[in-house]
């Protein structure tokens, strides 16, 4: 399964706590498709007060504050029209809750299937998958030693992949929610708040891609192609 040409990988920034889903506001969902030696990164911008990201960065944006999933399924056909990909993999189980409280009906996250089926990505041949107990599981395997809560910074810092540093994703979207919640403008600290909230999404999809084609034995190759 991992050891494939075609692949995806997502990542959810809501601001809010976890535990609780009253607390959780709308930001992003970054998608990242790879296809043979092609790759694209999507950003799908779920809250209409974060619309000028799609006018900073119109190639990688995707405006749905309508949250519709055919949307998304468009570009990602858009992309790889073969439907090659057959596995979107996300670390752990709060993207399976958001993806569940935003998109409809979805899998608990606590296992790899439900009700002996893979969950799928909307109405597609694309199967969520969470990479965290492959991953754990993997970890253990190369005694790595790590302990609860296993975070994806901590696999990333363990393998010296150099993930941006700077706030986290949730300060950002809510200070860029309150600059423009009022006002269409955009000005250079906009646009330097956006770049940052990109990057760090981009960096948690291909952060990823990175462990598990360490724990694969497969080199990364995506130094100059994956550069945002």
């Amino acid at each position: 399964m991992w050891n494939s040409n075609a692949w995806a990988w997502m990542d959810f920034e809501i601001p809010g706590l976890l535990q609780m889903p009253d607390t959780w506001e709308l930001g992003i969902l970054g998608i990242l498709l790879e296809v043979g030696n092609k790759t694209r990164y999507i950003c799908v911008i779920l809250d209409e007060n974060l619309k000028n990201l799609e006018e900073i960065f119109p190639e990688y944006s995707l405006y749905n504050p309508e949250l519709d999933i055919e949307l998304i399924l468009k570009e990602v056909r858009a992309f790889d029209p073969n439907e090659e990909i057959r596995h979107m993999f996300h670390w752990s189980s709060a993207d399976s809750k958001y993806f569940k409280h935003y998109f409809g009906d979805f899998w608990d996250g606590k296992s790899l299937f439900s009700g002996g089926k893979l969950p799928s990505f909307g109405n597609s041949k694309i199967h969520l998958i969470n990479a965290l107990p492959s991953c754990k599981s993997a970890g253990n395997r190369n005694k790595l030693g790590f302990k609860k809560p296993h975070t994806l910074e901590k696999y990333l810092d363990y393998f010296g992949y150099k993930s941006p540093e700077g706030d986290i994703a949730s300060n950002t979207i809510r200070e860029l929610k309150s600059r423009w919640t009022n006002s269409s403008e955009i000005n250079d600290y906009d646009k330097k708040l956006a770049y940052k909230l990109l990057e760090y999404n981009y960096h948690d999809c291909r952060g990823l891609r990175y462990i598990m084609r360490k724990f694969e034995g497969l080199p990364d190759d995506g130094d100059s192609e994956f550069e945002l």
